[in-house]
């Protein structure tokens, strides 16, 4: 592969892609129960849900370089923390900037775009939200994670945000059910952010962040990241409950033991001083992912 793409793969964080097209395809495939699923709006919402990822990514590469953030880190995790593409001089902070901000402008225009071909004004309004979260997630003046913020704005754009998103593109609205099952992927990437802040804990203090991590202590965040997984199961069976979603969605309870196991193995790296501290939070990782998986089946149903 080419040094330059692997550059850019690597500084804009491209392997969290995944983390986007999920949450999106559950919203999607439920939105799109008993009608024909539209095909060419999926691809052209997800391509918008990508690059404003993509922005977010670089502009948090940028202004948590600018901010003394990931200077000291012990190198680059696939997992957490941040790329350190600028700081071993793989690529120019501005050269990372001028990226987020062409990545942000192509986000807005695919969802002009497609909010005038469907006549859905509401599809420009989500895509603004997620736009101005993942800008305002790390850039001044807000930088929500420097204020204590970034775990509600990810949660925020991860779950009502994209889960309605693929909804309202498939159905032509947004109604309870999804709004009830939309919160189910932003308790998924909380729990998951948070993990990945732990290893970067003394960093981010040292540079002015206010995660979770770094205001409760090692301790309690692992006890909140424990909760939020929790949350992503009483979500949906609070929905089936109260007959807003379909039973098919018990589906997603036998991935519970991943989530048992995820847990544990990031707690026992804990308390061993952060030894195979990456392989624990891929382990959550992939709970996310065969969390979404199960979900996007039962959405079928």
């Amino acid at each position: 592969m080419n040094q330059g793409l692997k550059t850019w793969l690597r500084v804009s964080r491209a392997n969290f892609l995944p983390t986007v097209l999920l949450p999106y395809a559950v919203g999607s495939v439920f939105g799109a129960r008993g009608r024909p699923f539209r095909g060419w709006v999926f691809v052209a919402g997800l391509a918008g849900s990508a690059l404003t990822l993509l922005a977010a990514n670089l502009f948090n590469e940028y202004w948590d370089h600018r901010l003394g953030a990931d200077l000291t880190g012990k190198g680059f995790k696939p997992h957490y923390g941040g790329s350190r593409s600028i700081q071993e001089r793989l690529v120019p902070p501005g050269a990372v900037r001028r990226a987020a901000r062409l990545c942000l402008a192509a986000a807005t225009a695919v969802g002009a775009g497609l909010s005038l071909s469907l006549g859905l004004p509401a599809v420009l309004l989500l895509g603004a939200g997620g736009a101005f979260l993942g800008w305002a997630y790390t850039a001044p003046p807000l930088s929500f994670v420097y204020r204590g913020w970034g775990e509600a704005a990810i949660f925020v754009a991860f779950g009502p945000l994209l889960v309605s998103g693929g909804y309202l593109l498939q159905s032509g609205r947004v109604d309870l059910p999804v709004l009830l099952l939309s919160p189910v992927s932003g308790f998924l990437i909380a729990g998951l952010l948070i993990v990945n802040e732990l290893p970067d804990r003394p960093d981010d203090a040292r540079a002015g962040k206010r995660n979770l991590a770094v205001r409760l202590g090692e301790r309690k965040a692992v006890v909140v990241a424990g909760a939020c997984l929790a949350g992503a199961y009483l979500a949906p069976v609070a929905g089936i409950a109260f007959r807003r979603l379909p039973p098919s969605f018990l589906l997603v309870l036998p991935t519970g033991w991943w989530a048992g196991r995820a847990w544990s193995a990031v707690r026992r790296s804990l308390r061993r001083g952060g030894e195979d501290y990456s392989a624990a939070a891929a382990g959550v990782l992939n709970l996310y992912f065969i969390f979404h998986i199960a979900a996007i089946v039962a959405g079928f149903f």
